[in-house]
C-alpha cells in the first residue's frame, strides 16, 4: 500500500515540478527569450529537470549521502543548462526594425 502512494505522490511531484520549472524559467529567463528558442530545448531540460527532482526526491527517502549528492549536481546542471541556452538567445535576439534605423541615421 505505501509504495503504490508513493507512486502517486512522485507522479504528482512530477507534474507540479513540471509546470513549476517552466514557471520559474519564465519568470527568470524571460518570455521573449523563451519564444526564440526551438521547442526541444525547452522539452528536453524541462522534462530532464522533473525527472531529474523526482528522482532527487526518491534517492532522499530511501539511500545515503552519496547519491543526494549526485542528482542535486545533475539538477543543478539541468538548471545550469538552461540558463547557458536562455543566455546564448538573449545574447543572439533579432534586432528591432526601429533600433536598425536608429542606428543607420545616427
Amino acid at each position: 500500500m505505501a509504495l503504490r502512494l508513493l507512486r502517486v505522490l512522485y507522479a504528482i511531484e512530477f507534474l507540479v515540478a513540471l509546470v513549476a520549472g517552466l514557471e520559474v524559467w519564465r519568470e527568470v529567463g524571460g518570455q521573449a527569450h523563451l519564444d526564440l528558442m526551438p521547442w526541444f530545448f525547452k522539452f528536453v531540460l524541462a522534462f530532464g529537470l522533473a525527472a531529474a527532482v523526482v528522482k532527487l526526491t526518491a534517492v532522499s527517502v530511501t539511500e545515503g549521502s552519496r547519491r543526494i549528492l549526485i542528482w542535486s549536481t545533475i539538477v543543478a546542471l539541468f538548471l545550469l543548462a538552461a540558463g547557458l541556452i536562455t543566455y546564448y538567445y538573449h545574447l543572439n535576439e533579432p534586432l528591432d526594425g526601429d533600433e536598425e534605423t536608429a542606428s543607420l541615421t545616427a
